[in-house]
């Protein structure tokens, strides 16, 4: 039987897809002639810098959940880690999502780490994502278009739990193996305090992906990206709490809906699904490079054994 907690949870999770269907439906009844027209404006030199802070940003999710590990006392090397976590990240695609914490943790189990620590780094990872995904909304989104009581409620949720969450990773622990894996002196605290940076950094050069990305196909003015970057985070953070997988539609719906206050719906929507894209192609090939990397380091190991 689901415990009142879990019931809340689904319900907002539920929730958040129904509100942002009803809403969107809505925008497109209203501005339903606007559809076909869009905007873009070809710029593929800024698809360079682009892909450097895509690239960036998903490099460092791997390095932070390594992190998590190291915390709750379990090593993986760095390049191992990356290629695990991006291929276990790109099955979030299918049916329900949860592939993708299923693969993570199988994949973790075969480096000798503890199903039950491999789901409570996920957890905390995704508190974390959550947070920063929270304050960056709080930061970008204009105040015509979220109150600024809103705003700053938003924002002060955010900070208090990014900063509640390492006091907090001891009973994550606890709860998911049945024991407290975390021993609080000075390393675990630095790890720690290490995965939050490296989360927060890479929302915070992701904000540079999806600008150099709206660049690259439309024709925006500076006054658009505060909106843009609050919009397209808006828009992940209702994807992450959302019940379909990786968000898909939760996540566009969201970014559509605000974005067509200011550049109209034909563009906004073209953007949603674009960068939905975008981000799709990267991990492709990020995982990819990580898998070739991956192996060159395994074949000079064993070349250097050889010898």
């Amino acid at each position: 039987m689901k415990s009142g907690w879990q019931i809340f949870w689904l319900a907002t999770r539920w929730a958040t897809v129904a509100a942002t269907a009803a809403v969107l439906l809505n925008l497109t009844i209203r501005h339903s002639s606007e559809l076909s027209n869009f905007s873009f404006d070809m710029a593929p030199y800024w698809l360079i810098p682009a892909l450097l802070a895509t690239s960036a940003a998903n490099l460092l999710l791997p390095l932070g959940w390594r992190c998590l590990l190291h915390a709750y006392g379990h090593t993986i090397k760095k390049n191992s880690a990356i290629k695990l976590w991006c291929f276990a990240q790109t099955s979030r695609y299918l049916p329900t999502g949860l592939i993708a914490v299923a693969s993570r943790i199988s994949l973790a189990s075969k480096f000798s780490i503890p199903k039950s620590v491999t789901a409570a780094s996920i957890a905390v990872e995704t508190l974390f994502l959550i947070g920063w995904a929270a304050a960056v909304c709080a930061i970008f989104i204009p105040s015509t278009f979220l109150p600024l009581v809103f705003k700053w409620l938003l924002g002060l949720a955010a900070s208090s739990g990014l900063v509640l969450l390492p006091f907090l990773m001891s009973g994550i622990g606890a709860k998911l193996t049945k024991t407290n894996p975390l021993k609080g002196d000075t390393s675990t605290r630095r790890h720690i305090h290490q995965a939050g940076t490296l989360f927060g950094a890479s929302v915070l050069i992701r904000t540079l992906g999806i600008v150099t990305l709206a660049f690259a196909f439309l024709d925006i003015q500076g006054s658009d990206i505060n909106l843009l970057i609050g919009a397209s985070y808006a828009g992940i953070l209702a994807g992450m709490i959302g019940i379909t997988p990786a968000g898909i539609g939760v996540r566009e719906g969201v970014i559509t809906t605000i974005l067509a206050t200011q550049i109209g719906i034909g563009d906004a929507t073209a953007f949603a699904v674009l960068s939905r894209a975008w981000e799709f192609g990267a991990e492709m090939l990020f995982l990819g490079a990580a898998s070739w990397w991956d192996h060159k380091k395994k074949g000079s190991a064993a070349e250097r054994q050889a010898t």
